[in-house]
């Protein structure tokens, strides 16, 4: 291999002959070959004879600026009036081929063949090298003298035939050295065509247009490509969320009676809530002693008696002599179901603390007006509450409930009166206030029993408020 080829090696990108299809060869006579329509670029092959071919020492040039002092030399060469040039690097000289570029173009037009459309390349570079030395190689018209030196074309001369001796005398002493005294080789066959180039030319401006010009039109057909299958993308989504929407529309349709009647279903389920929520005691008994427990256990308050009348509740408390009268009303207040809890005088014989308190039984206003009416109904057929009360026998604890009067607005919160009974005869005591007005209280038994007692009839505190219930 040559050291151009191995410091050029032929690209990808440029042009081949093809082992089966014979290249566009432009001779004087005219453009011979097959220019119909051929597979990617054809290759223009410029006959020897229209070729002129020009080495340039490059020796004290530096490596990295030789490319550019070759283009500046051949540039200022210019063989034709409009010369195209074909320029080879080496170690240390360059080499430039010329050819008209006119009749290039003429040629081609001739044959109706676009010049971007072929490849222009000279016949010294697909014909195949020669070893070192001088040959006289058959070329497509006439001979061509040739000085082959490690691997590289050293000199050339062409004659339109086989040269005299005179005339071969004349090339070999234009060279120096030992070529000078070289005899004239016989002329061989015609080389072969080469499927590359054996080295690869400097940059062609025209290929590079060319080559740009195709990368353009890729470029173009790559994105409309890519815009229809965009396009295509988009209106598949469309369609299918045309066909959503009409598949929701028609289960609507399909739908709508079974929602309408789920609605009024959950309508008729609220309004089924709301009867049960007002026509069920606002204070159920479970929630009550729950609440006395959680509100008097921790404040050791034991619940002896316990009188339970619609929204009036009186309860008689054993009360710790430890624990101050303010904690046990902040204890009591804490219960959510009690207001107005009040310290009354009750004659039991038994000392402890009595309190009154109300419950929270009103029912709101924004309670059904078909619950509002029965319940008043039902408080207004119910027999009146006695005065009092038989009271039960035995230890169990009795509680006595009445029936809840029609909903009222509560009363707003009353301060805590306290209360005392008058001391007793030599009792160091001291007085207690006034007791409320009888009007003002609810009409209790007069002797209330014990709802929680212990089992020996002890006044100790149990466990709970309410673990001696039986």
């Amino acid at each position: 291999m040559s050291p151009l080829a191995a410091r050029f090696p032929a690209s990808r990108s440029m042009p081949t002959l093809g082992r089966t299809q014979a290249p566009l060869l432009l001779r004087a006579e005219g453009l011979a070959g097959d220019a119909g329509r051929r597979w990617g670029r054809a290759t223009l092959v410029v006959a020897r004879e229209l070729c002129r071919l020009k080495w340039f020492a490059l020796a004290h040039v530096p490596a990295h600026e030789r490319a550019d002092a070759l283009r500046v030399q051949a540039l200022a060469w210019q063989p034709f009036d409009d010369s195209a040039l074909c320029l080879l690097l080496g170690d240390d000289e360059g080499l430039a081929v010329a050819w008209d570029a006119r009749q290039v173009r003429e040629a081609l037009a001739e044959r109706g063949v676009r010049p971007d459309a072929c490849k222009v390349l000279p016949e010294v570079l697909l014909r195949a090298p020669g070893a070192d030395g001088p040959r006289l190689a058959r070329m497509s018209d006439g001979v061509e003298g040739q000085v082959w030196r490690n691997g590289r074309l050293v000199a050339s001369r062409w004659w339109p035939e086989a040269p005299a001796p005179e005339a071969w005398r004349l090339f070999a002493q234009s060279l120096s050295g030992e070529a000078a005294g070289w005899p004239q080789p016989t002329v061989d066959d015609a080389p072969a065509w080469l499927n590359k180039p054996w080295a690869v030319p400097l940059g062609d401006q025209a290929h590079d247009q060319a080559r740009e010009s195709r990368l353009v039109d890729v470029a173009l057909a790559a994105l409309v490509f890519c815009a229809g299958v965009v396009g295509a993308q988009w209106w598949g989504v469309e369609r299918s969320l045309r066909d959503q929407l009409a598949s929701n529309a028609d289960q609507r349709a399909r739908l709508g009676p079974v929602l309408a009647e789920r609605d009024a279903a959950l309508q008729r389920s609220a309004e089924a809530g709301q009867w049960a929520q007002w026509l069920i005691p606002t204070v159920l008994p479970v929630e009550l002693f729950e609440a006395l427990h959680e509100a008097l256990a921790k404040r050791q308050v034991v619940v002896k008696e316990l009188d339970w009348r619609g929204d009036k509740l009186r309860m008689g408390l054993q009360v710790p002599a430890a624990l101050p009268r303010s904690e046990l009303l902040k204890g009591v207040q804490s219960v959510r179901q009690f207001a107005n809890p009040t310290e009354v005088r009750v004659e039991s014989g038994r000392d402890l603390l009595w309190l009154d308190v109300d419950l929270r039984t009103a029912m709101p206003g924004g309670a059904p007006a078909g619950a509002q009416a029965a319940t008043a109904s039902s408080n207004a057929g119910a027999a009146p509450r006695a005065d009092t009360a038989a009271a039960p026998s035995g230890p169990a604890a009795a509680i006595t409930t009445a029936p809840t009067p029609a909903a009222v607005a509560p009363p707003p919160p009353a301060p805590v009166v306290a209360a005392r009974p008058a001391p007793a005869p030599g009792s160091t005591k001291p007085n207690a206030p006034a007791t409320a007005p009888a009007e003002a209280r609810p009409q209790f038994r007069s002797n209330p029993k014990p709802i929680a007692m212990a089992a020996s009839g002890e006044d100790f505190p149990p466990q709970s408020v309410f673990d001696a219930v039986k």
